[in-house]
């Protein structure tokens, strides 16, 4: 079957059952679509615009609201309820660029759960990283987790090789705020945060 919408502009018009009508068709031709689109299957030779009138790209949604805290989102789903469902789209920003940007938002029920600042700034748990990635687990679990369980296995890497300066290579912090750090001249201190030696341990 074909898309049928109500509204548009085109010569050639045809309805969800193959047969011509001039009151509810799909523009073949190229022209403006209005209305729903309804039906099983259409092919569009060129770009499609939802929201905006001279796409960009293949498909280009805009929302035109110039206002703060809107979105141009996309909803994917399988379920005839809609419970289950995805959403992917662009958030505008509440009320500034701290938290403008594409995000996933898994449950499609309105969290954001990775969030791509404009910056480049990747967000998983907080809508407005302030650093290249940041997760943020706000429930008493574990944050994150690496696995590898093959033969000759390695862990996680820390490669600060092209540096010059002593800044830490790792650090962890404690509930007292001394935790452990490793800074970039090999240096390795617990409880504290300016090792003078390749271990120093602080009570």
């Amino acid at each position: 079957g074909f898309f049928a919408t109500q509204g548009g502009t085109s010569d050639e018009f045809v309805k969800g059952d193959g047969t011509l009508d001039s009151t509810a068709y799909l523009a073949l031709t190229g022209g403006t679509l209005s209305g729903a689109l309804t039906g099983t299957a259409a092919t569009f030779s060129s770009s499609v615009g939802i929201g905006v009138t001279s796409p960009t790209e293949l498909l280009h949604i805009k929302n035109p609201s110039n206002s703060w805290n809107q979105y141009a989102k996309i909803r994917i789903g399988t379920e005839t309820s809609d419970n289950y469902a995805s959403e992917i789209g662009f958030h505008r920003g509440t009320s500034s660029d701290a938290d403008r940007g594409f995000f996933i938002d898994g449950g499609g029920t309105g969290t954001q759960h990775l969030k791509v600042l404009t910056n480049g700034f990747v967000g998983i748990g907080t809508v407005s990283p302030t650093i290249k990635f940041q997760a943020v687990q706000t429930t008493a679990d574990w944050t994150g987790g690496f696995k590898n369980y093959a033969t000759d296995a390695y862990g996680l890497r820390v490669d600060l090789s092209g540096s010059s300066g002593v800044n830490a290579a790792l650090q962890v912090y404690t509930a007292t705020g001394g935790g452990m750090i490793v800074k970039n001249n090999g240096s390795v201190g617990i409880g504290l945060t300016a090792p003078l030696a390749n271990l120093d341990i602080s009570n």
